[in-house]
């Protein structure tokens, strides 16, 4: 499937109708002079006009798809190949705050069951090329696969210990 990541920029596809504008504008009308000696002139310039009138539309043409492809450029295209894995691989720290305040109750939620369910989300969305490390409120960096990530997840409970975030952030990094 193809997307574009500037698609407002395919409005400009509408400047290639330019060149055909500025084509018919300009096509003029010799003026008709009777005289003798035009008519060998005539005859030369039917034969050249030929020529010339297919290297003017092939010239029109030529700017037409320059401007359609730089157009094209500007709206960056992207092709999304289905089947295969919608990312390249990634390096992924996921930080997990289980400290005691994610146990409050928001909107008859928990709020670790809702960071609980954005971390199942990410890690549903791996990969098997990507490597996964998940931090938790105790700071230990953690190496893990798809499946024990989830599963970790789904056994971590508020803990009383305190997440220091940016000492987590650090790790992950």
């Amino acid at each position: 499937m193809i997307g574009f990541l500037q698609p407002l920029a395919l409005v400009g596809l509408a400047l290639a109708s330019i060149p055909p504008l500025l084509h018919l504008l300009g096509r003029r009308r010799p003026p008709v002079v009777v005289f003798p000696a035009i008519q060998y002139l005539a005859k030369t310039e039917r034969e050249h006009s030929r020529r010339l009138k297919l290297r003017n539309l092939l010239l029109m043409l030529l700017r037409m798809a320059v401007i359609v492809f730089v157009v094209l450029a500007a709206s960056r295209p992207v092709l999304r190949a289905r089947g295969g894995p919608d990312h390249p691989p990634t390096a992924l720290a996921i930080i997990l705050d289980n400290s005691l305040s994610s146990g409050a109750v928001l909107e008859g939620e928990r709020v670790l069951d809702r960071l609980r369910a954005g971390a199942q989300r990410i890690v549903r969305m791996s990969t098997g090329d990507d490597q996964l490390w998940l931090v938790l409120a105790d700071g230990v960096l953690r190496r893990v696969t798809s499946s024990s990530a989830l599963a970790l997840i789904d056994s971590v409970s508020p803990w009383p210990v305190r997440l220091d975030l940016t000492d987590a952030a650090r790790a992950a990094a």
